[in-house]
């Protein structure tokens, strides 16, 4: 593909595809926003190792993605679903604009 030339349209849908993936993209948790979510779920009755144990994974797992250090959707998907939230995304920005 080094020697093709690209039209505009394929150029334009490269361009798309990759602001695509990065709206995807799990946001990144900041120290404070990650303590206000281990807040909201010990509020809920959640612990690190209780919502561990859910997904078959190390209490260490779920606090290093709680507090922006890993990513991992499956961990992400489970905390905004305890949280209410449809996404990881959809949390943050919502705690982002609440704050």
């Amino acid at each position: 593909m080094a020697n093709e030339k690209l039209t505009p349209e394929q150029i334009h849908e490269l361009i798309m595809k990759a602001q695509e993936r990065k709206a995807n993209r799990p946001l990144n948790v900041t120290r404070e926003e990650g303590m206000y979510i281990q807040y909201q779920l010990k509020l809920k009755g959640y612990t690190y190792a209780g919502l561990a144990a859910e997904l078959e994974c190390s209490r260490v797992a779920v606090q290093r993605v709680v507090t922006g250090r890993d990513h991992s959707r499956r961990i992400e998907k489970e905390v905004a679903s305890v949280l209410g939230f449809e996404s990881w995304n959809t949390m943050l920005k919502t705690i982002r604009t609440a704050a």
